[in-house]
């Protein structure tokens, strides 16, 4: 398996127990019942207020506050779900009997580790077909809503949240994480 251009590093008396990705066509996150309504009047009022700046000839500075607004609209409205797509094609899930590690086959998304004695509370959410995330880190459940946006980078909160999303069969792994961070605790 190659992560971060070199191969996975395993301890003393660690073996993988699971591995896996993210299904890449699951595009839709719980929390984007909020966010696509959002972006999309978002980006309909930058386009309205840029048209306006040129149509009605306003001083240049208008111009240019109006154009990083379009900018952010056209992300958050479009740009999220490629970026999302791509972090999914270049994700790595991989629990050890030792650890979750969230890693990407691309050296600029990063590399999470948590050993599993340091894990308190998961956070889990499954959905009806069997899919689901799993959160290593004792959150607040409504940050739920704000992993697996493609917007998770810009926030300090959900920056550094160690967690294996749109993943098949999650019930079972949660079992099986639950099982190992008991025996892991001992």
């Amino acid at each position: 398996m190659k992560i971060l251009q070199g191969e996975l590093q395993l301890g003393a008396e660690e073996t993988i127990i699971w591995q896996g990705q993210s299904e890449p066509k699951k595009m839709i996150a719980y929390g984007d019942a909020m966010y696509i309504p959002f972006s999309l009047m978002w980006l309909g009022f930058v386009i309205i207020w840029e048209y306006s700046t040129v149509a009605y000839h306003y001083p240049w500075v208008f111009h240019f506050f109006g154009v990083p607004m379009v900018v952010i609209g056209l992300y958050m409205a479009f740009g999220r779900f490629v970026f999302k797509r791509y972090k999914k094609k270049h994700s790595n899930y991989i629990l050890t009997n030792k650890r979750a590690i969230e890693a990407y086959d691309v050296a600029w998304l990063g590399y999470k580790e948590k050993s599993l004695k340091d894990v308190g509370r998961m956070v889990r959410f499954v959905e009806k077909d069997g899919y689901g995330c799993l959160i290593f880190d004792d959150i607040n459940p409504a940050y739920m809503m704000k992993l697996n946006d493609g917007m998770e980078r810009f926030r300090r909160k959900t920056k550094n949240v160690i967690g294996f999303y749109d993943i098949p069969e999650a019930e079972a792994l949660y079992k099986e994480v639950q099982r190992l961070k008991d025996e892991a605790q001992k």
